[in-house]
C-alpha cells in the first residue's frame, strides 16, 4: 500500500480504514503520548453521509476522505463536508454509492463508483468533476490506484489507462481478445493518449 509513505500517522490510518471495512461506522484514532489509544466513533449523527464506509484515504493537506454507500465525506478532524451524487447536475459524483477514493501525488483527489466515470475533486469549486479517461464518453471505471511511479492507475473495461498527474501525459494499455471459439489469447497494445 503506497499511501502508507507518511509514517507512523499513516500506519494508523492503515489500520483504521482496515477496520473500518468492516464496520458501519467511521473511527478516528489518536495515540496519546503514553502509547495509549483512545477512540471515538463517527456516524451520520456526526455528520457523515452514510455510515456504510466503502473506503478511507487521507490527502496531503490532512483531510480524510471518505467513500460511504451515500457519497463522499471529507473530515478535517472537527467535521464533516458531505459530496453527494444529484442525478441533475453533470458535475456531481456519478453515483450515489462511491466505492473507492484516492489522493494522487499532486493531491488530486480521485473517486470511483462501481461501472461508473471517474470523478476528481474541483478544489477551486469544492465539487467533483467527471474525467473522462477513455475515448469514449462514458467510459466504465472498474478501479483506481495509485502505483509506486506515483502515476494514477485506472483500470477500465478495455485496458488500463496511466495517468501522470504531474505532467497531464495519458498513457493506455489496450486489451484485446480473441474470438471465445479459438484457443482464448490476450493482447495489448500501449500508447499516449
Amino acid at each position: 500500500m503506497h499511501y502508507l509513505q507518511n509514517g507512523h500517522k499513516a500506519l494508523l490510518m492503515f489500520r483504521l480504514g482496515m477496520l473500518l471495512l468492516h464496520l458501519p461506522v467511521l473511527e478516528t484514532v489518536a495515540q496519546s503520548a503514553e502509547q495509549a489509544y483512545i477512540s471515538k466513533k463517527f456516524t451520520t449523527e456526526n455528520g457523515l453521509s452514510h455510515d456504510y464506509v466503502h473506503w478511507i484515504t487521507q490527502d496531503k493537506t490532512g483531510f480524510l476522505w471518505i467513500a460511504t454507500w451515500d457519497g463522499v465525506s471529507r473530515f478535517d478532524g472537527y467535521e464533516f463536508r458531505n459530496y453527494y451524487h444529484q442525478p441533475e447536475e453533470e458535475n456531481s459524483l456519478p453515483f450515489f454509492a462511491v466505492n473507492k477514493i484516492v489522493a494522487d501525488s499532486m493531491n488530486n483527489v480521485w473517486s470511483v463508483s462501481f461501472n461508473r466515470p471517474l470523478s476528481r475533486y474541483d478544489r477551486s469549486r469544492d465539487r467533483f468533476v467527471r474525467d473522462n479517461f477513455s475515448k469514449s464518453k462514458d467510459s466504465v471505471i472498474w478501479d483506481i490506484e495509485v502505483s509506486s511511479r506515483h502515476s494514477l492507475d485506472v483500470l477500465l473495461e478495455d485496458g488500463i489507462c496511466q495517468y501522470n498527474p504531474a505532467s497531464g501525459v495519458k498513457k493506455m494499455l489496450r486489451f484485446v481478445f480473441q474470438d471465445q471459439l479459438e484457443k482464448e489469447r490476450f493482447y495489448g497494445t500501449y500508447y499516449q493518449l
